[in-house]
């Protein structure tokens, strides 16, 4: 497992974060970065600035980290990823 920089762990190259899947709940180590960032609040703007991407990138990923989840907005979007364990 290797850091980004941002103090996110990366995935073990197969795509998916080390040790934080549970079910069908498979997140890209992008989309967990994202993730993570949602649930201590941050815009798409400062995601963006943090991960070095642009604001539509991050609008991007959380529509899809959302859908992978089955959430219907950030905020059960951050509640899901505690119920599946991703985030600690």
């Amino acid at each position: 497992m290797t850091s980004n920089g941002n103090g996110f762990s990366s995935s073990n190259g197969n795509g998916y974060p080390n040790g934080h899947c549970n079910g069908s709940a498979r997140l890209t180590g992008r989309q967990l970065d994202v993730l993570r960032l949602v649930a201590l609040g941050n815009s798409n703007a400062e995601i963006a600035r943090a991960l070095y991407v642009s604001p539509s990138t991050v609008k991007t990923t959380v529509t899809q980290l959302s859908r992978r989840l089955g959430a219907r907005s950030r905020a059960h979007a951050v509640h899901k990823g505690w119920e599946n364990g991703l985030l600690v």
